[in-house]
């Protein structure tokens, strides 16, 4: 029984500091809308090249290298563009798993985007794959970092080029939940109508 209430004031802990983020965004953002920047963190084509290699870095490690790179793009974004760049690597909530971030991310990305930009490597990414997919669902423009459109049809190209490039690994356990999906992404895509 103590199981079921630490669950459930786990839920609701994770329901109101969902509420309080979004209401943050608002209070800032009022009815603006801005750029999201969408790239790996907890995976990407880095990893699976140093699985492949042989190579064995630590997730953290990983994590760190990727939320760099999107900090420091994100970062060069709003120099660039002079805008509000949104990017989900500088929000770390102990406890949070990447269920939850993605369910704030992509209410996000419904209230307050008007654009998702994707860094290079974004279809090796299960987040970004989810963030693609969508943002397509819910009308929200899709780019490359260089502001040029990520159309359904190249973004599906490249999905399938990542799938058809994980598929050896495909039962390797870090690579699996990754293969899967991205299977599942293309199968939504074709499905939608969205092409």
């Amino acid at each position: 029984m103590k199981s079921n209430s630490n669950e459930d004031a786990s839920v609701r802990n994770s329901e109101l500091l969902h509420s309080a983020i979004l209401q943050a965004w608002k209070c800032a953002l009022g009815d603006k809308k801005v750029i999201y920047l969408s790239g790996p963190i907890t995976t990407g084509r880095q990893m699976l090249e140093n699985i492949r290699a042989g190579v064995i870095i630590a997730d953290e490690v990983i994590a760190r290298e990727n939320s760099a790179a999107l900090v420091g793009a994100a970062d060069t974004l709003r120099r660039e563009l002079n805008d509000i760049v949104l990017e989900p690597a500088t929000l770390c909530i102990p406890g949070w798993s990447q269920t939850e971030y993605l369910r704030l991310w992509k209410e996000c990305i419904k209230r307050y985007v008007s654009v998702v930009m994707f860094m290079p490597g974004w279809q090796y990414s299960v987040g970004c794959v989810t963030e693609f997919g969508f943002a397509k669902t819910h009308g929200v423009n899709t780019q490359k970092i260089d502001g040029t459109e990520l159309s359904s049809e190249e973004a599906l190209a490249l999905l399938d080029g990542a799938r058809s490039n994980l598929y050896p690994d495909r039962q390797h356990p870090r690579l699996r939940v990754l293969y899967e999906a991205l299977d599942t992404a293309c199968s939504k895509l074709i499905a939608s109508g969205l092409l």
